[in-house]
């Protein structure tokens, strides 16, 4: 069974994730040091999520947007979850095709930091939302 019923569920805890990471300090200043724009395309709800990290505050928009992001970022909404709790490894999951990335791979390594925050704060909006972690 998928982890959201549909694009509307996975935006719904998404926006909620994005709502706490702007409240933690330490994690709007790693996103803005990396300074970069990345989106996030989930094929398992069709999602898109862009981070912008070059915009001050730092947004998170979602659906289609016309900006150009540094870093493309395609999987299932399932693995997205999986790697947001800790479950899976990222370069596991690339090594198995399971994520496709364009723009320059380098950049992604500057995601390391600010999906840390992410991984700490994921897990807290789920239990706070009532869903199983």
């Amino acid at each position: 069974m998928p982890v959201f019923a549909d694009t509307e569920d996975f935006y719904a805890v998404m926006q909620r994730m994005a709502d706490a990471l702007a409240q933690d300090e330490p994690a709007v200043q790693s996103f803005k040091r990396a300074n970069m724009t990345v989106r996030f395309r989930s094929t398992s709800p069709v999602a898109e999520m862009v981070l912008d990290g070059r915009h001050n505050p730092v947004r998170v928009l979602f659906g289609r947007q016309p900006l150009r992001a540094d870093l493309d970022i395609t999987l299932t909404s399932d693995l997205l979850h999986e790697l947001l709790l800790g479950r899976r490894r990222i370069r596991d999951a690339f090594a198995a095709g399971e994520i496709k990335v364009t723009g320059n791979i380098f950049r992604a390594l500057q995601l390391a930091e600010p999906l840390r925050h992410v991984e700490a704060i994921y897990p807290r909006v789920l239990h706070e939302m009532g869903r199983e972690v």
